[in-house]
């Protein structure tokens, strides 16, 4: 299981290389009219999907581990649940989730699936637009896979060392005494974080199709349709696990109440308030009365708005990665701290903030806004 487990990580990594290099040749051919450029960004739609199938493959791995109590891996041993708990086939499913690695890794195969509609469409069409998107998302996804690969810390693939098994597989020892937190036998917290990871994959789709407008590719109303999609549906994904972890709380001895949240579960609504104000932008500008009676200004403000906002829900999405892998807040949300990992997040985030800040600068941004009015009309 570890030998394939791993060789799967393996193949998603040189596939997001792979994307990213694509990604980024296709934008030097397309800048000189290059008839190969459609084919680079074939490509890379072929590299996002096999590592949508890579990823897939290596969740499905860990799944099986947990859901047969395969201790053959040091991750199962830690993170599988205890006593009735372990009965549930839901427990057993959520533990994938429930440490720092198998966090990681359901992060990124999340953000490999919602990215897939995307790759699909630029096997197909070879524009512009769906690959540069795909070469922003395929940026996040090798850093993710790059750290499951290469940090021992995140690879949820190592083996159990022979002394802390028996013949029949079965723990032994202290290890006999690992599993998860009985804190988090609850149903809601079965379902929190997946949700939560499901959003914060999600917010890497309008950010990339944001960064792929402003390169100069794509219509207005393609990027605002599907980038509107995108922003709204991620961001009820974090609003449900927002309620359910809420719902968690008001039920754990010791939290005492709906809102006791730690200074970790309260970083999470600086992407919902982000993606909340990009959702309530794009709404803005959708309803008729608006977009009918405001002037030019009125609507490149709010786009501008709206697609800054769009990046910046994924600038605080790597703030709350790094606040909860850092180790520089110690509660039961949070992880061991992790250097690499810590690292790596708090470049993104710096990163997505300057973009956000500064994404709707740019020049094409004013050009498209200013011809709003006159497509609005001839409609």
């Amino acid at each position: 299981m570890a030998e394939m487990g791993m060789i799967s990580l393996g193949i998603a990594f040189v596939a997001a290389v792979t994307a990213v290099v694509c990604a980024v040749a296709g934008w030097r051919l397309q800048k000189s009219d290059d008839s190969r450029a459609p084919r680079a960004w074939r490509t890379c739609g072929i590299a996002m999907l096999l590592i949508a199938g890579a990823l897939s493959a290596a969740v499905v791995v860990l799944a099986w581990c947990f859901l047969v109590e395969d201790f053959s891996l040091i991750y199962v041993a830690y993170s599988h649940p205890q006593g009735e708990t372990g009965s549930r086939w839901l427990s057993r499913i959520s533990a994938i989730w429930a440490g720092k690695s198998g966090s990681l890794l359901v992060w990124a195969w999340l953000v490999s699936l919602w990215a897939s509609p995307l790759a699909a469409s630029s096997v197909r069409k070879g524009k512009p637009f769906e690959g540069a998107a795909l070469g922003c998302a395929a940026v996040v996804l090798t850093c993710l896979i790059g750290i499951l690969l290469f940090s021992s810390d995140n690879m949820p693939f190592w083996s159990t060392p022979a002394e802390l098994l028996d013949e029949s597989g079965n723990l032994v020892a202290a290890a006999s005494g690992w599993g998860m937190s009985e804190t988090l036998d609850h149903w809601a917290m079965d379902i929190h974080p997946f949700l939560l990871f499901a959003g914060y994959a999600g917010f890497t789709i309008p950010c990339a199709l944001t960064v792929s407008f402003m390169l100069g590719y794509g219509e207005e109303r393609v990027w605002r349709t599907r980038a509107f999609a995108a922003v709204a549906l991620a961001w009820a994904c974090m609003t449900g696990a927002i309620v359910l972890g809420a719902v968690w709380a008001n039920s754990t001895p010791g939290w005492s109440g709906y809102w006791s949240w730690d200074a970790v579960e309260t970083a999470s609504l600086v992407p919902w308030i982000s993606a909340l104000v990009a959702v309530v932008a794009f709404s803005a500008f959708c309803i008729e009365n608006l977009c009918a009676k405001g002037n030019g200004l009125t609507r490149q403000l709010v786009l501008r708005v709206a697609a800054s906002a769009s990046v910046l829900a994924l600038a605080g999405v790597m703030l709350c990665a790094f606040v909860t892998r850092s180790g520089m807040i110690r509660t039961i949300h949070g992880y061991a701290g992790d250097s690499a990992s810590a690292w790596m997040f708090a470049v993104l985030a710096v990163a997505f903030a300057v973009i956000g800040a500064g994404v709707c600068r740019i020049r094409r941004f004013e050009v498209n806004v200013g011809q709003m009015g006159k497509e609005d009309d001839d409609v």
